[in-house]
């Protein structure tokens, strides 16, 4: 996992402002193991897993109802889309940084083992993992304030920071993994 954290977090700090966004991707066939790699990146860093799998399919791991309903459920313009994403990226911001903030001084494994527990899809689970129905709620709120985006975006970017120093990596403390499984 050290090479691919190591690589990632490279290409986070040498992100420049030209670019939208620090992107990668990770492309294989099916069956090589792409999900597997981040569900083991979960154990050492923040990943927001977001499986985009068709509706009918019922394979694991299962379609993330909430943040489909959001990013492909909806057939709003492209405004309101662009507006839906960013509200939704800004609400999953601030419940990982709530997430990190209220669990305390327990150990860096707890952490990140509750973490796991808390985000990621499991086999026995039907539903969307308890993290999503906190986003759910939190993306009422944003939508609801009439502080700017972009101030929003940098006070949890520093709540984040703050909350997650313990991982020890700099430059990559949340990773939003879209999945189309």
């Amino acid at each position: 996992m050290k090479p691919v954290l190591k690589t990632l977090g490279e290409f986070a700090s040498n992100w420049s402002a030209q670019y939208l966004a620090p992107c990668s991707a990770f492309v294989a066939p099916s069956m090589n193991g792409k999900t597997r790699l981040l569900m083991e990146l979960s154990k050492h860093t923040c990943v927001v897993y977001v499986c985009l799998r068709p509706e009918s399919s019922s394979g694991h791991p299962p379609r993330s109802r909430y943040a489909a309903e959001i990013l492909l459920d909806t057939a709003p313009s492209t405004e309101k889309l662009l507006n839906q994403f960013e509200d939704l990226i800004l609400a999953i911001l601030i419940t990982v940084a709530q997430f990190f903030e209220n669990i305390g001084d327990a150990t860096n494994d707890f952490k990140m083992t509750e973490w796991i527990s808390t985000s990621l899809p499991s086999k026995k689970q039907l539903s969307d993992p308890p993290f999503w129905d906190k986003v759910k709620d939190e993306m009422e709120l944003v939508k609801a304030s009439k502080a700017a985006k972009n101030e929003q975006f940098e006070a949890v970017s520093v709540r984040i920071q703050e909350a997650t120093e313990f991982m020890g990596t700099e430059n990559l403390r949340v990773l939003l993994a879209i999945d189309e499984a």
